[in-house]
């Protein structure tokens, strides 16, 4: 129940990629209809594109949040479509830079939660010195971040290792292992190849889209 019957207000903060802003601002969307009062934050150069898809009520609003300066990370790159992926991580260092300035966000604006991204894992212990809760919000399926999370995968330092399931995770089923296999030694480069590789493995696209599906269940 929101404080002194006054309407819930959420701050959301997503990681500063449109794979993660979208969805988030599905969340948005469904909330403010609902009568939730929306902080969205994000970078400058993102508002734009976020104002094109989020709905702009009474109950929402978005709130700059400029990058702090980074050697690494030129000016004017407000999200990963532009980067590479070395500026990617960079951005996860300049993101953890944001702690005073989003501790003075929070003070300002006084939501009654916070809703973060995986990258800002030190936002609960920002917003709990100022007395408010937090909720992680996750793009990924289960099955996903059960993978990168389940422990006995972190000793996985090689591509033989990657090809192994971790223990404590079984194998899909359902998905041809030739292609398992295949998927793990392309790790996350995997995304860039286009249905006639997949068509050349012996697989239709559907296989494919299917496991996009799974994989970024939002």
């Amino acid at each position: 129940m929101a404080r002194n019957d006054e309407a819930l207000h959420v701050v959301m903060f997503p990681y500063f990629a449109f794979g993660h802003i979208n969805p988030f601002v599905q969340l948005s969307n469904r909330l403010c209809a609902h009568g939730v009062r929306v902080s969205f934050l994000s970078a400058p150069g993102n508002i734009s594109r976020i104002q094109s898809t989020m709905k702009l009520t009474p109950e929402a609003e978005i709130v700059p949040l400029p990058i702090p300066e980074i050697e690494g990370l030129p000016q004017g790159f407000d999200s990963t479509a532009d980067m590479t992926p070395a500026m990617a991580e960079i951005l996860k260092q300049a993101i953890d830079l944001l702690q005073p300035q989003i501790s003075s966000l929070l003070s300002q604006l006084k939501p009654h939660f916070v809703i973060f991204d995986f990258a800002q894992h030190w936002v609960p212990k920002v917003a709990s010195e100022l007395g408010i809760k937090t909720l992680r919000f996750s793009i990924f399926a289960t099955i996903s971040d059960a993978y990168v999370m389940v422990p006995p995968r972190e000793k996985s330092n090689t591509i033989d290792d990657l090809m192994r399931a971790p223990n404590g995770l079984g194998v899909v089923a359902w998905l041809p292992l030739s292609l398992q296999l295949w998927l793990s030694r392309r790790s996350s480069q995997w995304f860039d190849s286009s249905e006639d590789v997949i068509t050349a493995l012996g697989f239709h696209s559907g296989h494919f889209k299917v496991l996009t599906a799974v994989v970024y269940d939002v």
